[in-house]
């Protein structure tokens, strides 16, 4: 296993600097305070199959027989014939010739499609050197089993919803005496991200990206059709969705859900509604923004409005304008606190909070007061997810989540450049005591990670050794579900600033498979989709990780406090781009264009290279925010203008003040 990543510790040098420095750490605390209002703001590819340097597929020592188009694909489930379809026109792909489809088996050697409902594992190959089967406990997993013996044995490759590439004109599989069988079981039953392809549902059904959030989406009557053709397209919609499976699926609003989307501010409290059931300050004041949650009225309202939310969501499963299966694996409904620091002060509520542990024992006796007459009520494949966030993130004492009640712990205060579970890094080492706690009690965890930089979208965030680390961390601790919550701002295809699609590739291979050589798939990724260029992406990834490795990474952190390395070491970075752009060709030099955009702003923000010449720095200034905005479409211009604008303003003070500022702010939350 890799080695953790150690930080610097300065030592009674920081110590006197401590001191000789504390005068103008208040002068430039003032100053910082001033500017933070500033500082808070911003295809289809042709390939020749030879292009593509693949991963070891790990079956070098096994003999191996080969299909050809001689094969035929049963499927004796005429269910399952649109997975059949998506399955036959990737073999077309590869050999050339689809396999002719049949119900029945013959004589000729064949390959099975089929869904087991008894089967003890998610889905199944197996063989007896000359014919096999595709087998799985549901059409989701049969859909996602298809894909990877696609991928496994016959050399499709999809990278990003623009790139699946067919690196194989061959489809082999493992021989020994007696047949073959290999299966395989979830590691997790909720897998997403929202990094660009992500959204994709072809791409997200091949990756296995399993919930609704960001796509399978039905959209309402268009101008251009009536609301005839509206309806038909609609139901045509619906029918295919549910043709190839089912899926996770929030059929409430995704989080942040109390005073929003249940017992809404703007349907009770401005207008003077059930005021009661809203938090209480400290000064005595009802907030809008948050619930109480110890208030008997607070419950029977949600309460109520979650049993609406059911009969339009999952008793009527062709609502109109939106795709939702009664019979999906499992519903969703978010019930949980709004992104706010402060929980309800009522005598009630911290009374409560006091006597067991904390604010999370009183959100989760309000949650699995509902989850507990939801379930009464017949609902058996719907659950309820909750925050352990903030306020709430320490487990509870003396309550426990109900089985149908998912804990979604949040690692908003985490260190994002070192592994989680580094016990020198002392925010990880808190978060990783709650994970502990809560694995203790709950058997049904979901984490909610952050692996962006949500202040700046476009710097540079240095973390993916980290990142695929961390998945692995939390399968080890009874974790079921991870959301990667990325820069989900992105909108215009092409866009890829910050390695945004090798992030959504290597997420789903390392949620596929916890234990992975993540190292080889990053590499792998690079080479296809970088082309020539791609060696010297995956030597910037390595040694920009090491460099932010060297010092604590928050998900606020501003762009010249990113990365800790020498003029040296900046000077290879800029120079692996530079080289990269000068092999790569076509598509694949696109690629690194647009994945430049993040380092070109962090030159700009710090004033580095071609942005040091004064007398050029406005026109670069106004190019880099133009091509951002091109490929961003616009969406967080403002946000961009506005980081643009106060570039360089700490470092063109008389005194260069954020090495004070990352000593206080660093030490006071992550630890010296």
């Amino acid at each position: 296993m890799k080695k953790k990543q150690k930080k610097k510790h300065y030592g009674l040098v920081r110590k006197l600097l401590w001191i000789l420095w504390t005068p103008l750490l208040l002068v430039g605390l003032i100053l910082v305070a001033v500017l933070g209002v500033f500082l808070a703001g911003l295809y289809s590819v042709e390939y020749e199959k030879d292009e593509y340097i693949v991963a070891s597929s790990g079956y070098e020592d096994l003999d191996t027989f080969y299909l050809n188009d001689s094969y035929r694909l049963v499927v004796t489930d005429s269910e399952c014939l649109p997975i059949a379809e998506k399955f036959n026109g990737y073999i077309e792909r590869i050999l050339g010739t689809p396999f002719t489809v049949v119900s029945v088996k013959g004589s000729e050697p064949y390959i099975e499609l089929l869904v087991q409902a008894d089967l003890d594992c998610d889905y199944r190959f197996s063989s007896d050197n000359v014919n096999i089967t595709v087998a799985a406990n549901d059409k989701d997993h049969l859909l996602r089993g298809s894909y990877a013996f696609l991928e496994e044995f016959g050399g499709i490759r999809c990278y990003t919803k623009d790139l699946i590439a067919a690196t194989s004109d061959k489809i082999f599989f493992p021989k020994k005496t007696g047949g073959y069988t290999q299966e395989y079981c979830d590691y997790f039953e909720m897998r997403d991200t929202d990094w660009i392809s992500a959204k994709d549902d072809e791409y997200s059904w091949f990756r296995g990206y399993n919930t609704d959030e960001y796509r399978y989406q039905i959209y309402n009557q268009q101008s251009t059709e009536t609301k005839e053709q509206a309806e038909t397209r609609i139901a045509d919609q619906y029918a295919y969705y549910t043709s190839l499976g089912g899926r996770s699926q929030y059929i409430s609003d995704f989080c942040h859900t109390f005073s929003s989307q249940f017992l809404s501010a703007s349907k009770y409290y401005d207008k003077g509604l059930n005021l009661e059931c809203y938090a209480l300050d400290a000064d005595g004041n009802r907030r809008r923004d948050e619930l109480c949650l110890s208030n008997s009225k607070t419950l029977e309202i949600v309460k109520q409005e979650v049993f609406d939310l059911l009969e339009n969501k999952h008793d009527d499963d062709n609502a109109y304008g939106v795709f939702y299966d009664r019979n999906a694996p499992l519903q969703i409904i978010s019930l949980t606190q709004s992104d706010d620091l402060t929980a309800c002060k009522c005598k009630d509520c911290v009374s409560y909070a006091k006597a067991h542990g904390g604010y999370s024992a009183t959100n989760l006796r309000f949650v699995n007061q509902i989850a507990q007459a939801v379930k009464d009520a017949g609902y058996d494949n719907v659950a309820f997810d909750t925050f352990a966030y903030r306020y709430t993130r320490s487990a509870p004492t003396d309550i426990v989540p109900l089985e149908n009640v998912i804990i979604r712990l949040c690692t908003i205060e985490c260190c994002s450049s070192h592994y989680i579970d580094d016990e020198d890094c002392l925010a990880n080492k808190a978060f990783m005591k709650d994970l502990a706690d809560w694995s203790k009690i709950c058997d049904r965890i979901y984490i909610w990670d952050y692996c962006t930089d949500f202040s700046y979208f476009m710097t540079p965030f240095p973390n993916l050794n980290v990142l695929a680390h961390n998945i692995r961390v939390y399968y080890e601790h009874n974790v079921k579900g991870v959301y990667e919550e990325g820069n989900y701002t992105l909108e215009k295809d092409g866009v890829d600033p910050e390695f945004g699609e090798l992030r959504s590739y290597l997420i789903s291979k390392v949620m596929q498979n916890p234990y992975c050589d993540y190292q080889a798939v990053m590499q792998e990724f690079c080479n296809a989709y970088y082309g020539a260029g791609g060696e010297d992406m995956y030597a910037f990834i390595t040694k920009a990780d090491t460099y932010a490795g060297r010092k604590h990474l928050n998900i606020y952190k501003h762009p010249t406090l990113i990365l800790d390395c020498s003029q040296e070491e900046r000077n290879e970075l800029n120079e692996l781009f530079e080289h990269a752009k000068s092999v790569a060709t076509g598509t694949a030099l696109e690629h690194v264009k647009s994945t430049e955009l993040s380092w070109r702003y962090y030159k700009m923000v710090n004033r580095l290279f071609e942005f040091s010449d004064i007398t050029q720095y406005d026109v670069l200034q106004e190019h880099l925010i133009i091509d951002i905005y091109t490929q961003t479409k616009g969406s967080r211009f403002h946000e961009v203008e506005s980081n643009c604008f106060t570039a360089g303003i700490l470092q063109t003070a008389i005194i260069d003040l954020r090495p004070l500022f990352d000593l206080v702010v660093g030490n006071f939350i992550y630890g010296p």
